[in-house]
């Protein structure tokens, strides 16, 4: 057991692939920029749009936390599936000391 211990702490730290952190900063930078805009362009000119851009501002900050949240998640299951199914491979081919 302490050998699957150490090899998913050696899977855990390999960062998952680079997909969907950058599609979660996108979002994220998304959010940010709608902030702007909300600000400079539709609080001065386009008051009755401000509850808009706030919920699209707000739905794509959720998203992009969510979609690092999944991923990072995803990885940790990931690691944990194949430490177990690893352990248990070697388990039947010699018995653990």
């Amino acid at each position: 057991r302490l050998r699957a211990r150490f090899l998913r702490a050696c899977l855990l730290r390999q960062r998952p692939a680079w997909m969907p952190r950058a599609v979660a900063l996108l979002f994220i930078l998304l959010a940010a920029a709608g902030i702007a805009v909300e600000i400079f362009v539709v609080r001065p000119f386009f008051p009755a749009w401000q509850p808009l851009a706030q919920h699209t501002y707000f739905g794509a900050f959720a998203v992009g936390l969510l979609t690092l949240a999944g991923s990072e998640a995803r990885h940790a299951l990931r690691c944990f599936h194949e430490t177990e199914a690893f352990a248990c491979a070697c388990q039947k081919r010699k018995p653990c000391t």
